[in-house]
């Protein structure tokens, strides 16, 4: 049950972020060549999101697994800035 569990993670985040990147690859086929700093912000918000929830996933991971690296991820991404 344990390896079932641990097997599901991965599954769902799979899951969840697959609408995203259909959306992200629509987004870039109908994109303009316009560049303005709203755009740069996004961009770099964007980055900064699938940063926080690669962590969170990570974190989550270690944690089930009891790991020792599981505190200090938790401390780092604790320190990660929110919105």
């Amino acid at each position: 049950m344990k390896k079932i569990k641990k097997a599901f993670i991965p599954v769902l985040s799979v899951a969840l972020l697959t609408p995203t990147f259909a959306q992200t690859i629509h987004a870039e086929e109908s994109m303009s060549q316009v560049n303005t700093p709203a755009i740069e912000l996004r961009g770099t918000l964007d980055h900064l999101l699938s940063e926080h929830f690669a962590l969170a996933v990570l974190s989550m991971q270690k944690q089930y697994d009891g790991d020792e690296g599981a505190q200090a991820l938790k401390k780092h991404l604790s320190k990660t800035p929110r919105t």
